[in-house]
């Protein structure tokens, strides 16, 4: 009978479920994650170096929000030429105040990668990709 009362408390105070957490170290990544779960209603709190959490009984819900950051967060990306691309795609992005990252590949090449947190800034990002940002700015060449 005991065990049944602490049962019946544990699930009514919500206490004892686990928080759940994921992320990525990833820069922007725990602000997908956020916009998505607040797309849901559900508060997120998220931690240092990328931890997102909520309570336990929204963990059905984290998960499909970490679907839907997935599904749009990997979109727009360039593979940049070399440093004055880089250079020039950085302070293009910086000024307009975009959400980016620049990373380095398996070929040992630098991606240029415009975050987007929805299907609009997909599109958003993938016309300013194309239409606006300093592609072509290469480093001269050396004599």
């Amino acid at each position: 009978m005991r065990a049944l009362l602490a049962l019946a408390v544990c699930g009514v105070l919500i206490g004892c479920a686990e928080p759940k957490c994921g992320g990525s170290d990833l820069k922007y990544y725990d602000q997908a994650l956020a916009y998505q779960l607040g797309k849901r209603g559900i508060r997120a709190d998220v931690r240092n170096h990328g931890m997102v959490c909520v309570d336990g009984r929204h963990a059905t819900e984290f998960d499909a929000a970490v679907r839907e950051a997935d599904r749009y967060f990997h979109e727009i990306a360039d593979l940049l030429k070399d440093e004055c691309e880089e250079r020039a795609f950085v302070q293009w992005a910086t000024r307009e105040k975009l959400r980016f990252d620049v990373r380095g590949t398996t070929s040992g090449k630098r991606m240029f990668l415009l975050r987007s947190f929805n299907a609009e800034e997909v599109a958003s990002n993938r016309q300013r990709l194309t239409r606006d940002a300093p592609k072509g700015m290469t480093c001269p060449a050396k004599s």
